[in-house]
């Protein structure tokens, strides 16, 4: 249920005689209260990319943005129309699957928080038609006429009104969240839909520790203290996976199961090793220690997410195609895992700007395998420091024109005038193959 139904009562809220608005309006509201995002704005996409509601996607797996990636849900896998270079296109993409329509409207309140390049539209988020302009600037849509066909929709339905009715009711302590919600805003279905009690204060303290050292950020922590969310449950995992100096004792009362308390065994060192890998991607702020990764531990799940990243599995990073099989422990190094992390970081930033999966051709090469495929003999795939991939939807000219054009999304470099994408971290300079 929406908390604007529950704190203010549906009557204050406006009405535009239109069935779809008014029937996730609140959840507009709801996000604004909760992250800042104007509620007309969200509206006007929400008629945008779901087609009053009538999407395939909306109606089935409840994405009313056309967001893409994996949702609380999983992903779908549906065509969708792009514009590039002039032309429209149809292509086939992963969008994220939720179980609500309250789900999807929570997901897309964070997602331009989350999501740096959306910082400009954030700083302008009392202004709804200026946000609307900075979120296309920033990539949202590559229609080339998007942030008019919203402001079009702002004024004729007259969205602004839900902004100012949102700043009436001020902003939600928790945020939004739909019963059984994946993310951790709003109330808790396992407390009746009340604030998090003192018993909760055991899992509160565990998420302060988590933001210590960098396994949960600050925003993470205040959208659901002292609830165990899947977010503190994963930072919990990264933490108790990459750090040998930590263990666990169970906590009487705090309603935490197979976790329990972290409890310092060792006290981490102030400075951190050379291999650090430090992620800065939107969604967390993990640091591994790369000395720390061996492949006993990471053979045990090579679906795992790689430490430090966000999208990139050890899978994707050690999967030999051509052999039919991943690189097995002789073929494997603490040398190159530490690349292969640094390396995961690095394309976060890529695929984030792209907003688009990146599909991953090959990564490592143990030297058998590169003869096979006849890499160069000095390849930096062969150290795990590079990837060959494409990005659904763009070419590789694409992305190249992209990456060449704004060096801080990379720190490395690759090859040109091949038809993927090589990018590695052994090179500062393009070169050709």
């Amino acid at each position: 249920m929406s908390n604007v139904a529950t704190q203010a009562g549906s009557g204050g809220l406006p009405k535009t005689g239109n069935a779809f608005v008014d029937s996730v309006s609140a959840d507009a509201v709801d996000s604004q209260r909760a992250t800042g995002v104007p509620a007309s704005v969200t509206l006007a996409q929400a008629i945008l990319e779901s087609n009053w509601g009538k999407s395939g996607l909306s109606k089935k797996y409840h994405n009313y943005f056309g967001i893409k990636g994996k949702g609380s849900a999983g992903t779908a896998v549906m065509s969708t129309g792009e514009h590039f270079n002039g032309k429209d296109v149809v292509i086939k993409d992963g969008f994220r699957a939720y179980r609500s329509a309250t789900e999807s409207f929570v997901d897309h309140g964070r997602f331009f928080i989350e999501n740096k390049r959306y910082a400009e539209a954030m700083r302008n988020k009392d202004d709804a038609e200026r946000f609307a302009q900075e979120i296309h600037k920033a990539g949202y849509a590559t229609d080339p006429d998007y942030s008019q066909k919203l402001i079009s929709l702002i004024r004729k339905y007259k969205l602004v009104a839900f902004d100012k009715y949102a700043r009436s009711l001020g902003p939600l302590k928790t945020g939004p969240a739909p019963k059984g919600s994946s993310n951790e805003t709003g109330t808790s279905s396992s407390n009746g839909g009340k604030e998090p009690s003192s018993s909760n204060q055991a899992v509160k303290e565990l998420q302060l520790l988590l933001v210590k050292y960098g396994y949960l950020t600050q925003q993470q922590m205040q959208t659901g203290p002292g609830i165990l969310g899947p977010q503190t449950q994963a930072a919990v995992t990264r933490f108790l996976e990459g750090n040998a100096h930590v263990t666990t004792t169970s906590t009487p009362g705090s309603g935490v199961t197979g976790t329990g308390a972290v409890k310092e065994s060792t006290p981490p060192k102030t400075t951190p090793p050379t291999t650090t890998t430090t992620t800065t991607s939107s969604s967390s702020s993990t640091s591994v220690d790369t000395n720390k990764l061996t492949y006993a531990q990471i053979s045990k799940d090579l679906k795992a997410k790689i430490p430090g990243a966000r999208y990139f599995t050890w899978h994707d990073a050690l999967w030999l195609p051509s052999f039919g099989r991943h690189a097995n422990e002789n073929e494997v190094t603490p040398t190159i895992l530490s690349n292969i992390a640094r390396q995961a970081k690095a394309l976060d930033r890529v695929r984030e700007h792209f907003n688009k999966p990146i599909v991953v051709h090959c990564w490592l090469r143990p030297p058998a395998y590169n003869k096979k495929v006849g890499g160069a003999k000095n390849s930096a795939h062969l150290r795990g420091a590079a990837t060959d991939f494409h990005i659904e939807g763009y070419t590789a000219d694409q992305v190249r024109k992209v990456l060449l054009n704004d060096k801080s999304i990379y720190p490395g470099a690759g090859e040109l005038k091949v038809t993927w994408m090589h990018l590695d971290l052994e090179h500062k300079v393009w070169f050709s193959p």
